[in-house]
């Protein structure tokens, strides 16, 4: 008998057959053969073959002993070593980080009943990691873009009033987003920080410069006046900057399958919090600079950094020299475009 054979004879064993009737005078009742059974002795004793008139049993041939069915899907390894892979999978919506707790405690359990052959490694493709690490990187982006725009705006205006008024619209920008999108069920990420911070700094710097101006006047107009002015000065820009912005994230709304469930709540988020930090541009910030920058020792005294001041003196000349001819930046602009398509190709 062939190994084939035998696996085809030991498949018979569990189907469920019919055994006939048994009839009385009044009642007929269906025999029913249920093939599957947990009983070692039943197994051994079942007949597999007939070999010149003596019957062959199975127990005959093999060792009937109760153990778990091979379903190996794969071969695992643990630091070069054989092992075996047990994957858990949580529900929708269920915190990550408090399941991964409650495994751990489970297993710490489970492993004092273990024998000293058996280890376990609980760290390995721990989806807890991944989040940590996602949350880690998220908290340092957001620190570094913190240092960066306190740097910036230091080197640039060197005025405590105008970096409070930046720093405080920043985050209340970032608060307004936030709720936005908890409300629309879409959680904000790291790509979303960097659109906050445009149209804010834009606004400061352009009611700084109009107070300045304003200052040095005849008749200098009241303060309201100068900042209505200067917000109103960048307010096209801002909102086209904004429009224009919110056109190029357009098409990661037609994408479909994984990138489109991936890439299109980016795209609401980082439109969403690009239109919040404009309207707090629009609205709080021009209120902070009209209760701040007027009396500020930066308009009294018409304060520069020296950072400010060294790129004026080599950005004027440059200004000033593209406005007399027109000509050669055109064609330092076109000979830039070509050399961009060629490198591009």
């Amino acid at each position: 008998m062939t190994i084939s054979e035998l696996e085809e004879k030991l498949d018979g064993l569990s189907e469920n057959k019919s055994g006939g009737f048994v009839s009385t005078d009044t009642v007929e009742y269906p025999i029913r053969i249920i093939g599957r059974t947990t009983d070692v002795s039943i197994l051994g004793n079942t007949v597999i073959a007939n070999h010149e008139g003596t019957l062959v049993y199975l127990r005959d041939i093999a060792t009937i002993a109760k153990a778990p069915q091979i379903t190996q899907r794969g071969d695992a390894s643990i630091n070069a070593n054989p092992g075996v892979i047990l994957s858990i999978t949580k529900q929708p919506g269920i915190n990550t980080l408090a399941l991964s707790e409650e495994i751990d405690t489970a297993i710490a359990e489970l492993q004092a009943t273990f024998g000293n052959d058996i280890e376990l490694h609980p760290d390995l493709f721990r989806q807890e990691k991944f989040i940590r690490n996602g949350i880690n990187n998220v908290i340092g982006a957001t620190r570094d873009a913190a240092i960066l725009v306190v740097i910036v705006l230091i080197l640039f205006l060197g005025n405590a009033r105008a970096i409070g008024i930046t720093l405080t619209a920043l985050p209340l920008s970032f608060i307004v987003a936030v709720l936005i999108l908890r409300y629309l069920g879409i959680a904000i990420n790291v790509m979303t920080l960097g659109g906050l911070a445009v149209a804010i700094g834009e606004l400061t710097e352009n009611a700084i410069r109009w107070l300045k101006e304003n200052k040095n006047k005849k008749e200098p107009l009241s303060s309201f006046e100068v900042i209505i002015r200067s917000s109103s000065e960048v307010r096209g820009s801002v909102i086209f900057s904004t429009v224009l912005v919110v056109l190029v994230f357009m098409p990661l709304f037609a994408l479909g399958g994984i990138e489109g469930r991936l890439l299109a709540p980016l795209g609401i988020a980082y439109i969403i919090a690009l239109v919040a930090s404009t309207v707090v541009a629009m609205t709080v910030t021009t209120i902070l600079s009209y209760f701040l920058l007027p009396k500020s020792k930066m308009i009294e005294e018409g304060f520069e950094t020296k950072f400010l001041k060294f790129i004026k003196s080599k950005a004027e000349p440059i200004i000033r020299n593209s406005i007399r001819n027109p000509k050669i930046g055109l064609i330092i602009a076109v000979v830039s475009i070509f050399l961009r398509a060629v490198s591009g190709e």
